[in-house]
Order: C-alpha cells, then sequence, then structure tokens
C-alpha cells in the first residue's frame, strides 16, 4: 500500500474510500494497468530479497461501523495475488545475546612478610 501512495498510483483519499467498503477492490482505482502493478510487485519483492527483508503478512479489514470484513485489492479475488498485495517487508531483527556479567575475580592471598 505504502508503495502505491509513495509512486502516486493511488491518492490517501481512495485508499480510505476502499477502507471503508466503499471501494470493492483496490485495483479499481489504481493509475496504471495490471501489467504495470504485476511488475512493479516482482521488482519489490526482488529488491526486498535481495536486502533480506522478512516477508510479514497484514490482513487489510474494514474500517467503519459492521462488521470488520477482508479487503480485497484485486477483481478476481485469486488468493496468490491478494497475499502478494498484503504482504509488507520488514527488517529481521538480530537477536541481541545480554551481555555476561564480569564474574569478578577472587583476591589473591598475598604473602605480607612483617
Amino acid at each position: 500500500m505504502d508503495l502505491f501512495l509513495t509512486m502516486e498510483k493511488i491518492t490517501p483519499k481512495l485508499v480510505e474510500e476502499w477502507r471503508f467498503r466503499r471501494i470493492p477492490y483496490l485495483e479499481r482505482v489504481l493509475h496504471g494497468n495490471l501489467n504495470q502493478f504485476s511488475f512493479i510487485m516482482k521488482e519489490f519483492r526482488k529488491v526486498a530479497t535481495e536486502l533480506n527483508l522478512k516477508p510479514s503478512y497484514t490482513a487489510y479489514k474494514s474500517w467503519g461501523k459492521g462488521p470488520k470484513r477482508l479487503l480485497r485489492f484485486t477483481k478476481s479475488g485469486n488468493e496468490h495475488v491478494e497475499r502478494s498485495y498484503s504482504t509488507h517487508f520488514v527488517k529481521t531483527v538480530k537477536p541481541t545475546v545480554p551481555a555476561v556479567p564480569a564474574v569478578p575475580a577472587e583476591p589473591v592471598a598475598s604473602a605480607v612478610s612483617e
């Protein structure tokens, strides 16, 4: 979604209309054709893979009154394409290893000469 907003393929107002289910599917109001969107998504996925970003599915649900239904991106409703549109790519967070506290060395008994 953010990608298409950044590329000005859709306006925030139209996204809001779609979120409130006033637009049946998002592709209907995207500026461009399906071949362009397919190419954009393919290249985006390729770059995300090269950057070692982790795919993360996001369920887009409707806003407003009534039951919250899953929103559609495409006219066909093809599950693979729908999932592709609703996948975000996030940085993988490397787990940090907690620092092991330094164990103080036992004091060495020193020979004290008198």
